[in-house]
């Protein structure tokens, strides 16, 4: 017997039909603060449904990455109107996740296998591929970023993995009183006429922080390492070319390109955003806060 569970992030509504018996339910903790009652709620944006198999279309590459030691493999093919995504944990380890989704990613069919631990990484991956790309027309953008909240608003802090997104965060929450943590990995974060605000997501990277909060935007920071403490404010094109290069985007397909063009023009217009160059210490907290919460 099928089951199906409806979740809203964001604002966004989306559910997940599986077996019944399917232990990865018992793996989805993560999104039990955001199960919400479908008999309440708008269409959902996308359905997902877990099948014991899929058909094997002839397909076209679309975006084939080039394998990286150590990191996980999401390879994208075309087939008429259907879009196919192939996931392994790891570039070296065999396909463990096959999505077919149509191209507005409102129906997705999902075929996964391993153990459960596999079976989780293929379901994660393909709810997040349907969330950002469904939602995107609606102005609404995948981050990767890390969110403290801090008197009542949301800072977004962004860069290159390694570069301490992370650090930065915990330099707030260790230094700033009345710091809280929003999102360690991937928040959401949405345009709307007179504000941007910051969502709390089910997926936020090796920190298990889900929780269905919203914040307005107070700024977006991109953290670079330096052996001093610096922040400044950032001018309108590299504002856009900063929130531009940490969103979650299908960039090949020109629709999306679009839509997220246009969102993140929206951000890089009505939020302040500035470059952080810094250590990994408490001062850098002070300095980024001053700056933010001054606009300078």
């Amino acid at each position: 017997m099928e089951m199906t569970r409806t979740y809203k992030v964001a604002g966004h509504v989306f559910s997940v039909t599986m077996p019944e018996e399917e232990p990865v339910w018992d793996l989805m903790g993560q999104y039990d603060p955001f199960v919400t009652d479908p008999l309440k709620e708008d269409v959902s944006v996308f359905r997902l449904v877990v099948c014991p198999e899929l058909p094997d279309l002839p397909k076209e590459p679309m975006l084939v990455a080039e394998p990286e030691p150590g990191m996980s493999r999401i390879d994208v093919y075309s087939s008429g109107e259907t879009l196919i995504f192939e996931m392994a944990p790891l570039a070296s380890l065999p396909t463990v996740g096959v999505l077919h989704t149509d191209r507005n990613f409102s129906e997705g069919r999902l075929f996964f296998s391993g153990n459960g631990r596999t079976k989780q990484f293929a379901l994660n991956n393909s709810l997040m591929l349907m969330f950002a790309f469904s939602t995107a027309p609606k102005g609404t953008l995948m981050m990767h970023a890390s969110v403290t909240v801090h008197k009542g608003k949301g800072y977004l802090f962004l860069g290159k993995s390694g570069t301490g997104k992370s650090t930065h965060s915990r330099m707030w929450l260790e230094n700033i009183p009345g710091t809280e943590l929003l999102n360690d990995d991937n928040p959401v974060v949405r345009v709307f006429d007179n504000e941007v605000r910051v969502y709390g997501s089910p997926w936020s990277g090796k920190t298990p922080c889900y929780r269905n909060l919203d914040f307005p935007v107070g700024a977006i920071v991109r953290i670079k390492r330096a052996p001093y403490n610096k922040a400044s404010r950032l001018p309108l094109m590299e504002s856009y070319a900063s929130v531009y290069s940490s969103c979650s985007s299908l960039r090949v397909m020109k629709k999306i390109a679009d839509v997220l063009h246009e969102a993140v023009s929206g951000v890089a217009f009505k939020a302040p955003c500035f470059v952080m160059e810094c250590l990994p210490d408490a001062e850098a907290a002070f300095v980024c806060r001053k700056a933010v919460e001054e606009g300078e």
